[in-house]
């Protein structure tokens, strides 16, 4: 995500006029949407990959090791892989939240222009050094007032409730969390194949 942001200081700077604000501000409509989309499709995608590849390792376990030992070696193995899997899943969801929160900002900003207001003055366009995202100040601003991506607050709503209304559950947690339930129940049942075969 360094360096996306379009143009040195200077240039972001001197970018007051409205018409080049809103093209700014459609470029990073654009640049977002694809990086939200990629980053959805690479988890989904790496999901389907995990699925055969542990159950296939669990179903031909008992070929290719054997004793007590190699059981443990192939569920430790498996441990670390479905770990290691819904560690990278759970970043590219997170990116792909981080994305989805800079559409949003960039479209009420558009929204803004639209209804008369003016764009940001010079000071807003700096970049903080400590910000990660080189974003501007006014982005950052305005994308800390998006909703906060709580796992903890997702999985309690998920296994106590197990049935989500309307607003308790942003709907990016509905379309993320089913891709964790298969990577856990994959592992699950792998090491059971793995066992028991």
């Amino acid at each position: 995500m360094k360096g996306r942001l379009r143009g040195e200081k200077e240039e972001l700077t001197a970018m007051i006029d409205k018409s080049e604000y809103a093209k700014w501000l459609t470029s990073q409509i654009d640049h977002y949407g694809r990086y939200h989309n990629h980053k959805e499709t690479m988890a989904w995608v790496v999901t389907a990959l995990y699925v055969p590849g542990i159950l296939y390792l669990g179903y031909n376990e008992g070929g290719i090791w054997r004793g007590l030992c190699a059981e443990i070696a192939v569920i430790v193995i498996m441990l670390l892989a479905g770990s290691f899997i819904w560690l990278f899943v759970n970043m590219q969801f997170r990116m792909r939240w981080y994305a989805s929160d800079a559409v949003a900002v960039c479209m009420r900003c558009l929204a803004k222009l639209n209804s008369g207001a003016d764009p940001p003055p010079p000071d807003e366009w700096e970049i903080e050094e400590k910000d990660k995202y080189c974003r501007p100040k006014f982005m950052k601003r305005e994308m800390e007032k998006e909703q906060e991506r709580d796992c903890k607050e997702a999985l309690r709503k998920l296994f106590l409730c197990c049935r989500w209304s309307k607003d308790e559950l942003d709907d990016r947690w509905k379309t993320e969390l089913p891709s964790y339930i298969v990577i856990f129940l994959a592992t699950l049942f792998a090491m059971y194949l793995a066992v028991w075969n």
